[in-house]
């Protein structure tokens, strides 16, 4: 039986977009039509390599945040074409207006002021919000995003059924956890410089208001200071 030769006619991909983490790699399965088309080649290129590379073999990877598209044409006839839009995305919680920082148990992020709305909070990150999700502080999804922010909250990058991150809210000031900054805050913070009480985990960041590692007077002083308004904020 001879093999007959024949030319692409179509280049069919099982996506027509992706959403890739930067450092990440994906292979493109494109398929030619008809089935049999024999000595034929498939050139792939990026719109933009500092976005996306793509190798000979289709092989894609994320360099940097933001949108490409990945050209796939036949080398026989180069009006066949097929077109797959890769969005990179990062792969760490990101802010310009927060601090994330990593700690040693945990990464949080702080900054965010009392009564600000989890609205207001996400259009302060840096990620694709549909890459976010929003947990209260016993773990279950936040779906009310006019809720203000508390302390305990927790942010995770969730992509393609994967997260790749998460960092606790802290509101600076907001000790219990209720998003309200007021006398019970403040009684919690004076017990534990009294040694009646301990202020655990994340908490301490909460109430760690001169942010010098410890909890101490200074900080019970400023605590109300803010409780009285004469200052505008503890960030």
């Amino acid at each position: 039986m001879v093999n007959k030769e024949s030319s692409i006619t179509n280049i069919v991909l099982e996506e027509s977009s992706i959403l890739l983490v930067e450092g990440e790699e994906y292979q493109i399965n494109a398929k030619v039509e008809p089935e049999d088309v024999i000595n034929s080649k498939l050139i792939y290129s990026s719109s933009d390599n500092n976005i996306v590379t793509v190798s000979e073999t289709g092989l894609i990877k994320g360099i940097s945040k933001g949108n490409a598209i990945i050209q796939i044409k036949s080398n026989d006839n180069e009006d066949i074409e097929a077109l797959l839009t890769v969005n990179v995305v990062y792969g760490k919680i990101k802010s310009d207006v927060y601090e994330v920082l990593e700690k040693e148990d945990e990464t949080i992020i702080i900054g965010a002021d009392e009564g600000e709305t989890i609205e207001n909070f996400l259009e302060n990150i840096t990620n694709d919000n549909n890459t976010l999700k929003v947990y209260d502080k016993d773990d279950n999804v936040v779906t009310n995003y006019k809720d203000v922010i508390k302390t305990g909250m927790k942010i995770k990058l969730e992509i393609n059924n994967r997260e790749y991150d998460s960092a606790i809210l802290i509101v600076r000031g907001d000790i219990n956890e209720d998003g309200i900054i007021d006398v019970a805050d403040k009684v919690m913070l004076q017990d534990s410089i009294l040694s009646k009480n301990v202020i655990e985990d994340y908490r301490v960041y909460a109430a760690d208001l001169e942010y010098d590692d410890s909890i101490d007077v200074a900080d019970n002083v400023k605590l109300g200071d803010y409780i009285l308004s004469r200052i505008p904020s503890l960030n």
